[in-house]
């Protein structure tokens, strides 16, 4: 039924992500799925997209790192880069297999100071954001610009900069205008 939604039968591209989730420890037994049933949805999930969307161009994200010194209860609750890179490898890998694309957001973010962290897992900062939404900007444009290479036909541009507005700006900017309005203005 969520399908129904989309405007068409069919998308251009899809961009995703799945893994974090499955690497979590809890209570020192391991992570929430093991590798071997993480394949076999990744699997589900690659052939599902394929069923759904035969025309997609597709793009996997890999999980990016965490800091895992941030975890203050480690023995309760915690993510390991080790698990993070078997976990992505995994996708990676059946992802290939599938024709996708995959977008290294982990080997991205790897290196980039802690100040980029909003906390030991998500990089909700200005910079970690801005950081992440380039490379899923340019992964996104690289390949809209590898079908136009192929389809003359194609004759859309995609901005490469993303700026960002906060909802505070939003409404100062059109003080009139609901909150649903104002994501449309």
């Amino acid at each position: 039924d969520w399908k129904s939604g989309f405007n068409g039968d069919d998308l251009d591209l899809i961009h995703w992500n799945v893994g974090l989730w499955d690497t979590l420890e809890l209570y020192d037994d391991g992570c929430l799925t093991p590798p071997k049933f993480y394949a076999f949805f990744i699997e589900k999930i690659c052939k599902r997209i394929n069923v759904l969307f035969p025309k997609a161009k597709v793009i996997f994200a890999t999980s990016t790192p965490v800091i895992e010194s941030r975890f203050t209860e480690p023995h309760f609750s915690r993510r390991l880069n080790s698990n993070v890179k078997k976990y992505n490898n995994i996708a990676v890998e059946i992802c290939k297999k599938h024709g996708f694309a995959v977008n290294d957001l982990y080997s991205l973010v790897e290196n980039v100071p802690e100040e980029y962290y909003s906390d030991m897992t998500h990089l909700y900062t200005p910079e970690g954001t801005q950081l992440l939404t380039d490379a899923v900007i340019k992964a996104i444009c690289d390949t809209l610009d590898f079908l136009k290479c192929r389809y003359p036909q194609i004759d859309v541009e995609l901005c490469r900069t993303v700026q960002f507005i906060t909802s505070q700006e939003l409404e100062d900017l059109y003080p009139n205008l609901s909150s649903k309005e104002r994501e449309n203005a």
